[in-house]
């Protein structure tokens, strides 16, 4: 008993291992295929490169002047920045660099995060089209059943009129599951950047268990790309007033001059800054306010989001279980075929009785599906983790 207990055991740890795998890799086919998250990346690097100009000071002037007699004047002049506003435009080209990753994060785990719905949609409409193809099946049977009935006279107009609609009904549902699908479908092409999928996932993943809220939400919020992203522009913004008040430091000017002669002369100069740019320091003023009120707000905003998340989730978790439990102890469609059969209940009372069955279990899949939808959006932090892997 003992080893049949480890067996099955180890066959579900197979199954949830293969099932993650499985998933992890169509996720990562569209990590790598799709042309946004392309496009994205090399306008990140475009900023990186503008960023790194920054650092060095202007390029020199050179002079050639031509005079009389076969004379001459040459010289060459070098304007320089006060030395500290390179090291200010140095720590603002580093959070730049943290910056576009951030923006690359955050779009990874949106593009990640909708596909990985769309597996789960996947994963359900298959089920639900197996499902409801077997229904339309029965009601095919029956159908023709009361069709031979009515010839026989055994049973009214009534009951055969029943059973032709509720088989255009299933074929109506069957035929709405399959176009569902190919939309689905043809969206995760899209993300794929026009490359086909070959979908073979049968499964959810296992159910997760949450923590409490407010840790759930401390470890959320540390993780969160966009969070980071709004704290790191804040400090971006810090920055750049700091560079904007430099602006108003003198700029320095050496150079050197000779002539035919070969007279060498050394200048410098300073040039003190009186109206170019005069509301530079104002502008990194409001631009720094703006970033702090956004920062507030996207915090504000994503705690009162993931809250109404994690109460949804446990809304339909709890109703899972609920009609799970149920409806695993329950043998309602088998009795209601044998009442049918035996002349127990009437054509119409099976029919009133089992559509009430088939919503409960179509319920019990939409929750399940809600489920996974939602542990995907509460968690869809841990998606860098297949950006990081691959890496």
């Amino acid at each position: 008993m003992k080893k049949i207990q480890s067996i099955l055991i180890l066959l579900i740890i197979f199954t949830i291992a293969y099932s993650q795998e499985s998933f992890d890799r169509h996720l990562n086919q569209i990590l790598q295929n799709n042309p946004e998250l392309k496009a994205v990346e090399q306008k990140g690097q475009s900023s990186i490169y503008n960023s790194k100009d920054k650092l060095l000071p202007l390029d020199p002037d050179l002079e050639y002047k031509f005079k009389e007699n076969d004379n001459y004047e040459a010289g060459i002049t070098q304007k320089l920045k006060f030395p500290s506003y390179y090291f200010l435009q140095y720590r603002a080209y580093k959070l730049t660099k943290e910056q576009q990753q951030l923006v690359q994060d955050a779009f990874v785990v949106k593009l990640l995060e909708e596909a990985a719905i769309k597996f789960n949609w996947l994963i359900y409409l298959d089920k639900q089209i197996e499902i409801q193809e077997d229904r339309m099946q029965r009601a095919d049977s029956l159908n023709k059943l009361f069709k031979q009935q009515l010839q026989q006279g055994e049973i009214s107009q009534l009951p055969f009129n029943r059973s032709k609609l509720h088989l255009l009904e299933y074929k109506t549902s069957l035929k709405d599951l399959r176009e569902k699908r190919k939309e689905v479908l043809q969206n995760l092409i899209k993300l794929n950047g026009g490359q086909k999928l070959e979908f073979n996932l049968e499964n959810y993943q296992p159910v997760l268990s949450f923590p409490k809220f407010n840790d759930y939400k401390e470890k959320y919020c540390k993780r969160d790309p966009e969070i980071k992203l709004a704290q790191l522009n804040s400090d971006l913004s810090s920055k750049n007033l700091q560079i904007a008040k430099h602006q108003w430091l003198p700029d320095f000017k050496i150079g050197v001059h000779t002539d035919k002669m070969k007279n060498a002369n050394m200048h410098f100069g300073i040039s003190i800054p009186l109206w170019k740019e005069r509301n530079r320091v104002k502008q990194a003023k409001v631009d720094l306010n703006s970033q702090e009120y956004n920062e507030k707000n996207i915090i504000t905003t994503r705690e009162s989001e993931l809250k109404n998340l994690y109460s949804e989730y446990k809304k339909c978790k709890h109703q899972y279980f609920e009609y799970k439990n149920i409806l695993n102890k329950d043998r309602t469609l088998e009795l209601l075929e044998k009442s049918f059969e035996s002349g127990e209940i009437s054509a119409i009372n099976y029919y009133q009785e089992i559509e009430k069955l088939y919503q409960y279990q179509d319920k019990l899949r939409q929750l399940r599906r809600d489920i996974a939808i939602l542990e995907v959006i509460l968690e869809n932090y841990k998606l860098l983790d297949l950006k990081s892997s691959q890496n």
